[in-house]
């Protein structure tokens, strides 16, 4: 018996789990609290504040009805070096769909610089990183239902018939 009570209460708690990280974040402060948790940044007031201002949050429309922000991951340490970012400028773009409740979580990109358009409806990105000084790579980034997902591309070796 103990056993069974034991297992239901688990389940419950993954449950419970899962209900809250899809629930909306009501506020922008509640959105860089929940940027900070993810990026192991300090969550205090004036911290969540630094994150806030440091950081790049846009707006994006895909059609009359929906609404996403995005944002760029700033937390300056120091000698103006970005904690998230690092040397080359890579770090984490947050995605959340604005709902009536707030900003769901809808994924994270990684890279340096986005640029974004919609095929059909469908959300997507194109994301560079520099992974040297002389070379970078492009990830493309797509909305699947609820989820931003990497699109995954031909190898460069596939080419097609002329």
């Amino acid at each position: 018996m103990r056993t069974g009570v034991v297992s239901l209460m688990l389940l419950l708690s993954v449950a419970g789990s899962l209900a809250a990280s899809e629930a909306a974040l009501p506020t922008y402060k509640e959105v860089f609290r929940y940027v900070a948790d993810q990026e192991e940044l300090p969550t205090d007031e004036g911290s969540i504040f630094k994150l806030a201002v440091e950081s790049n949050a846009e707006y994006l429309r895909v059609n009359p009805s929906e609404w996403f922000l995005v944002v760029r991951v700033e937390f300056l340490e120091g000698s103006h070096a970005s904690k998230p970012r690092g040397a080359q400028g890579n770090g984490p773009f947050y995605v959340f769909r604005e709902t009536p409740k707030g900003f769901v979580p809808i994924g994270t990109m990684f890279g340096n610089a986005y640029t974004w358009g919609s095929t059909n409806g469908r959300l997507q990105f194109d994301v560079n990183s520099h992974v040297s000084a002389e070379a970078s790579k492009k990830t493309r980034y797509v909305l699947q239902g609820d989820g931003l997902v990497e699109e995954k591309q031909a190898p460069p070796s596939a080419t097609l018939p002329k």
